[in-house]
């Protein structure tokens, strides 16, 4: 590689990287009990550090870290996770939609959740998209479509459609499902909107082929939709506007890409990887060499590490960190490319959620300065010269690295 040219910049976010220290691991977080030669190597060719993705004191979701990590302010960006869930099921999600995370689902006939997930549902739905697609209500176009398993996205596209309602998954099983209803007078429409919807789903979906075949083999049926996350889908200036960078994208988990296309990136799917802990992380290393050669910016994300915190799994999440660490083996050997690697908020094993706590960073790459970090873990980068930062400020420091940014003054 000509190194005339500008430094790429290769951008790794391990989800829920974070983590506390952990009775299983001798009071060690997974992270710092984990062998990771190569990640410890990084951290010592540049700098380290720990992150808030938001600010202090705020608990982030995976969504709103993300578009801060990317230089999106939340506050601006962001009503809801629904429109980013739609577009990373492949909705062209436009401004002004109204989105909905949706699970297939199963309650009794007096309206209590049986199943939140109709069984894990698998196998041929199209059954379902074409009979929610196929209701008509005035004034208003529904979409609908399902990702993995019971997982999907709602989206309604019409005049005068708020997202400003409730949801009727009540996020646990035992209990009535909800009524949805308007949380400001302008939001009645669409409230009355998606009852009406979730009625008439009601009398129909029992009625359906599928849900014939699955009784008579002991499974759940789908009677129900679970809606949640509602958010109104905003302008949004691309990556490329904003940043003036091409972008890529190596993913595995929806809302990641779809945050990914609603950003105007590239979705690279020349891997076999996904959004588990069983992630085929080689492929997906061999995706992000690939886009490295086409791409200013790329962006890889790994889920497996939240998912694990989220079970409380301290001992997997660890083994799983030596996995991804051995698969990017080959990073240690790119010349002129920035690699920076950080988590988009903690998923401590000891609350099997997220947490306020700050993520470890660590950038390396050409002509960077180099602290005395050995070891990237939440304890040793605290020491870092990348001292603490915000999400926001990490695109501007990254774009001013490979040289793209203006002076400021004369």
């Amino acid at each position: 590689m000509n190194n005339s040219e500008a430094p790429k910049i290769l951008f790794m976010v391990m989800d829920g990287l974070g983590d506390r220290p952990h009775p299983k691991l001798d009071g060690k977080t997974p992270l710092e009990a984990a062998h990771t030669p190569n990640m410890d190597h990084l951290a010592q060719r540049g700098m380290t550090g720990l992150m808030y993705t938001i600010k202090p004191g705020i608990t982030p979701g995976s969504d709103t870290s993300h578009l801060s990590l990317f230089g999106y302010d939340p506050e601006k960006y962001y009503s809801g996770r629904g429109p980013f869930e739609a577009a990373g099921v492949g909705i062209d999600v436009q401004a002004g939609d109204v989105a909905f995370r949706a699970n297939l689902a199963t309650i009794s006939p007096d309206g209590i959740v049986v199943d939140r997930r109709a069984g894990r549902i698998t196998g041929d739905r199209s059954e379902i998209e074409e009979l929610v697609n196929s209701i008509e209500i005035p004034g208003v176009e529904i979409i609908f479509k399902l990702g993995i398993e019971h997982r999907g996205a709602l989206v309604l596209r019409g005049e005068n459609l708020s997202h400003k309602v409730t949801a009727n998954d009540p996020k646990k099983t035992g209990v009535p499902e909800k009524q949805i209803k308007p949380l400001s007078p302008d939001a009645k429409k669409t409230a009355d909107v998606l009852n009406l919807l979730l009625a008439k789903l009601k009398n129909e979906l029992p009625h359906l082929k599928i849900n014939s075949e699955r009784k008579s083999a002991g499974l759940p049926i789908v009677n129900t939709i679970l809606l949640r996350g509602a958010g109104k889908m905003v302008s949004i200036p691309t990556f490329k506007e904003k940043h003036s960078l091409n972008a890529s994208c190596v993913c595995g988990g929806g809302l990641y890409e779809g945050i990914a296309r609603v950003l105007g990136m590239n979705i690279n799917k020349n891997h076999n990887g996904d959004g588990t802990a069983k992630t085929d992380v080689k492929s997906k290393v061999n995706a992000v060499l690939e886009s490295l050669k086409t791409s200013d910016f790329v962006f890889f994300h790994i889920k497996g590490t939240d998912s694990l915190g989220h079970d409380g799994k301290a001992l997997e999440k660890k083994n799983f960190l030596e996995r991804v660490d051995a698969a990017i083996s080959p990073f240690l050997d790119l010349e002129n490319v920035i690699i920076m690697i950080t988590g988009d908020h903690s998923t401590p094993c000891v609350l099997y959620e997220h947490s306020v706590d700050p993520v470890p960073i660590l950038v390396a790459g050409p002509n960077l300065r180099r602290d005395h970090v050995k070891r990237f873990n939440e304890i040793d980068v605290s020491c870092g010269s990348f001292h603490i930062r915000r999400g926001l400020d990490l695109m501007p420091l990254l774009k001013g690295f490979i040289g793209v940014t203006k002076k400021y003054g004369a």
